[in-house]
C-alpha cells in the first residue's frame, strides 16, 4: 500500500529522505509532476501612442511612464550583444527595483529573520506581478524567449497596466504558470514492524499494526474496522488518527502482500512478514 508521504519543489530534499527510507528497508518512489498555479487580473493594454489617447489617460499617465522608463531600460540591456534571458532578467530587475529585488531573493532563499518576512513576502508578490508584466511585453513586442532573449523593441511598443479591477477598455488576463514538483512515495508495508519518525507514516503504521495484532482475536472485518481510529500518545501531544475511509484499502493491500486471508466477513492471518 503506497502513501504520498510529500511534494516538493525540492527534489534534493526528497532525495535525502527517500535515502533514509530505503536504508531502513522501505520501497520508495520518487515521481517527477507537473504543477500549475493560476492566476486572474484585469489590464489595461494597448500601444504607448493609443493609451496616451484614451480619455482616461491621465488616470493612467503614471502607468505609462512607468513603461516608457522600463522599455528605455530594455533597450540598454539589449544594445550591445545577445544575452542569456536569466541575466536580462536579473538586470531589468536590479535596475527597474533593486529593493524589492534584494528583498525578494532574500525571501524566496529563506534568508530572513522574522521582523523581515512580511515586508520581504510583499516584496516577492511585488516581482512576481512584474516578471508577469514583462513577459506579456516581451511576447505581445515579438520577442523570442528561450536560452537566450532575441529580439527588437519596436517603435511604439504594446504594454500592458494591471489594475486593481476591471474600467472601461479593460480586458481580464489569465496567466497560468507550470512548474515541476517531486512526489514521494513510500511502500507503508515494507516498514511494518519499523519505528519511524515521520508522524504520518508513523502513525499509519501504528494502525495497521493494531489491526494485525487482533486479527487473530477478531476475525470479524466489521468489527476490526473498528481499530482502525484510535489516539496514539506521544511525548507532548496526542495523534487522533482516522483510517477508517482506506480501512478496504489496507485490508485488500495485506492480503496481496501474503499477510492475511480474507473470505467474506472473516479474515484471518496468514504468516507472519512484520
Amino acid at each position: 500500500m503506497w502513501l504520498r508521504l510529500a511534494s516538493s519543489e525540492d527534489k534534493a530534499k526528497l532525495l535525502e529522505i527517500a535515502s533514509k527510507l530505503r536504508n531502513m528497508g522501505a520501497k520508495v518512489e520518487l515521481r517527477e509532476l507537473v504543477e500549475w498555479e493560476e492566476d486572474e487580473q484585469f489590464v489595461l493594454k494597448g500601444k504607448i501612442s493609443e493609451l496616451k489617447k484614451l480619455p482616461s489617460a491621465e488616470k493612467w499617465i503614471y502607468e505609462i511612464e512607468k513603461w516608457e522608463r522600463r522599455v528605455k531600460i530594455i533597450k540598454e540591456i539589449l544594445k550591445d550583444q545577445e544575452i542569456k534571458y536569466e541575466d536580462f532578467l536579473e538586470r531589468f530587475l536590479k535596475s527597474e527595483d533593486p529593493e524589492s529585488y534584494e528583498s525578494a531573493k532574500k525571501f524566496l532563499n529563506g534568508d530572513l529573520n522574522i521582523e523581515e518576512f512580511v515586508s520581504s513576502a510583499e516584496d516577492a508578490i511585488k516581482i512576481k506581478i512584474l516578471l508577469d508584466e514583462l513577459n506579456f511585453f516581451l511576447l505581445r513586442n515579438g520577442f523570442e524567449i528561450g536560452e537566450f532573449i532575441k529580439g527588437s523593441i519596436p517603435e511604439d511598443p504594446e504594454i500592458m497596466i494591471s489594475l486593481a479591477e476591471p474600467t472601461e477598455g479593460s480586458t481580464k488576463l489569465l496567466t497560468i504558470d507550470f512548474f515541476p514538483v517531486w512526489e514521494l512515495n513510500v511502500d507503508v508495508l515494507s516498514l511494518l514492524g519499523e519505528e519511524v519518525d515521520n508522524k504520518e507514516l508513523g502513525s499509519l503504521l501504528s494502525v495497521i499494526s493494531n489491526i494485525l495484532l487482533n486479527v487473530e482475536n477478531i476475525e470479524d472485518l466489521d468489527k476490526l474496522r473498528e481499530l482502525s481510529s484510535g489516539v496514539i500518545d506521544g511525548s507532548n501531544e496526542e495523534i487522533l488518527i482516522s483510517c477508517e475511509e482506506i480501512f478496504d484499502l489496507i485490508v485488500k493491500s495485506l492480503e496481496k502482500s501474503g499477510i492475511v486471508r480474507v473470505s467474506g466477513k472473516k479474515i484471518k492471518l496468514r504468516k507472519r512478514q512484520w
